[in-house]
């Protein structure tokens, strides 16, 4: 296995283990109980949903064909574009399918409600995340102010659309449709599989390291997810997606 899939595997290990109790404690000490929001006709959601899966896992690759580029231009001006086009790729059918069925903000996980503290359940186990797990990766030092800022625009942009597509509008209507588990761990194949071909265009077409990186992304969709279960808002869990990317 090439080192970035074992530090790929060693990160999604931690996320697991260490990311999810802290999630719970803090959420429990910042009073968090939401509910989960509730789509109109739930089954009829969940067949929407299911469309835009295959939707989005279809645009997966040119998605990653416009965000993808090499560790340097990680933190060039370019990225922002490349990162936007392939953000509006991937939310495309989640807009187009959410106006449709002419669906609340809320039900896509955006809400003002207790915004301050939301930012807290984010903030605070990123800050101890990304110390801990980002030795690891060569690319997490970055030189000077201005490359710094720009990874963490494209990384917040990615984070954000990711969590309002995968979490927001998958994984609310898969709870509503079929339960809080079944929905939880279908979101989290979802978000691990639709991967894949992305995975696929950046390793040149080998299958296995494929396979291993779409897997590798598990661990960080169980945390993402359980962000979202413990507090209906993609606030949180976009934060800690930006820093993780």
């Amino acid at each position: 296995m090439a080192d970035p899939l074992a530090s790929l595997f060693v990160g999604a290990i931690a996320l697991v283990a260490v990311g999810i109790p802290l999630v719970y404690l803090l959420s429990r000490a910042l009073k968090l109980a939401p509910r989960l929001p509730a789509p109109d006709k739930p089954r009829r959601e969940a067949r929407a949903a299911g469309l835009v899966t295959v939707v989005v896992v279809a645009t997966m690759v040119p998605s990653v064909l416009f965000a993808s580029g090499s560790a340097s231009s990680l933190t060039g001006p370019a990225m922002i574009l490349r990162v936007a086009v392939a953000d509006a790729i991937l939310l495309a059918p989640v807009a187009v399918a959410a106006f449709a069925t002419r669906q609340s903000w809320a039900s896509l996980g955006l809400s003002r409600t207790s915004l301050r503290r939301l930012l807290v359940l984010g903030l605070v186990p990123s800050a101890l995340y990304v110390p801990s797990v980002g030795p690891m990766y060569p690319v997490a030092s970055l030189p000077g102010a201005v490359p710094l800022a720009i990874a963490l625009v494209w990384a917040s942009m990615a984070g954000f659309s990711e969590e309002i597509a995968f979490r927001g509008y998958l994984q609310t209507r898969f709870e509503a449709a079929w339960g809080t588990p079944a929905g939880y761990a279908l979101t989290v194949v979802v978000f691990a599989f639709a991967h894949f071909p992305g995975s696929y265009v950046l390793y040149a077409g080998d299958v296995l390291a494929a396979t291993l990186s779409a897997l590798g992304r598990v661990g960080l969709g169980l945390l993402l997810g359980y962000y979202y279960l413990r507090s209906r808002n993609v606030v949180p869990g976009a934060i800690s997606h930006l820093f993780y990317n």
